[in-house]
């Protein structure tokens, strides 16, 4: 008899390794080819989201000693007439800002969030197209989805 329990692996420095899914589904909501185990990728720069392609190897991607209360902070990323809210523990990692608008949004920048290279519309189609919702040009006390505790935490 098999077991098919789904279960999700961490790997060091690497992907999320995913067995028995059954059914996968893009940030669209179209499916996806599920395999009986499969890496996805949680660094960001896969060139074949949401799968690994190794590319964690090449950008220094830590994992390990991770803290995940230091990552619960939300961030404020100023612009001439927009400021960009984000919160990098609700971050899925799913690229749809770094596709959508990359002048705004590259991790191979400093800072990584620059409202002032893009237009507010690209900023908000952004924000429409992202499946985890960690970035908002509101105030955060506007911000449903975050809890009073993610407001207070605003830096």
């Amino acid at each position: 008899m098999s077991d098919d329990t789904v279960t999700i692996e961490e790997r060091e420095n690497g992907p999320l390794v995913v067995k028995n899914l059954g059914d996968l589904r893009l940030a669209d909501g179209t499916a996806a080819e599920a395999k009986p185990v499969m890496a996805l990728c949680r660094c960001g720069g896969s060139q074949n989201k949401p799968f690994c392609d190794g590319t964690h190897n090449n950008i220094g991607f830590e994992s390990a000693g991770s803290d995940v209360a230091a990552k619960d902070k939300i961030r404020a990323y100023e612009g001439a007439d927009v400021t960009v809210y984000y919160n990098a523990l609700l971050c899925s990692h799913a690229g749809e800002c770094g596709r959508r608008a990359a002048a705004i949004f590259n991790p191979n920048q400093k800072p990584w969030i620059q409202p002032d290279n893009g237009t507010k519309e690209q900023i908000h189609e952004v924000m429409q197209a992202c499946p985890s919702g960690p970035c908002a040009t509101a105030m955060p006390a506007a911000m449903p989805n975050w809890s009073p505790m993610e407001r207070s935490q605003l830096q």
